[in-house]
């Protein structure tokens, strides 16, 4: 992934950050990445920023029942999670995964 094509938090507002479905959509276009070009660290980033946005990594942790350094790994794209610790992590945000 060019670090150009990556959205920063600090380029999203407020607003966006409070809009469900600007979430879905940006998380969504991040996939759309992953399968473009293989590259799944835009998803695993994206899925970093908002979580950030809204919980500190301490309580999302405590939420998801997962460590503070295998988040901080995924996010750093040092580490692939399970399918069932994305999952884990999306319901905590209020999303889940459907298959079109």
């Amino acid at each position: 992934m060019a670090k150009a094509d990556f959205v920063e938090l600090k380029e999203l507002t407020p607003e966006q950050l409070n809009d469900k479905k600007f979430i879905a959509k940006y998380m969504n276009d991040a996939l759309a990445c992953y399968e473009t070009d293989g590259n799944y660290n835009k998803f695993f980033r994206s899925l970093g920023l908002i979580i950030r946005s809204k919980y500190t990594l301490y309580r999302f942790s405590k939420k998801t029942g997962l460590g503070r350094t295998k988040m901080y790994q995924i996010f750093n794209c040092d580490s692939m999670p399970k399918l069932n610790t994305i999952v884990r992590m999306l319901r905590v945000l209020g999303y889940d995964i459907k298959i079109k």
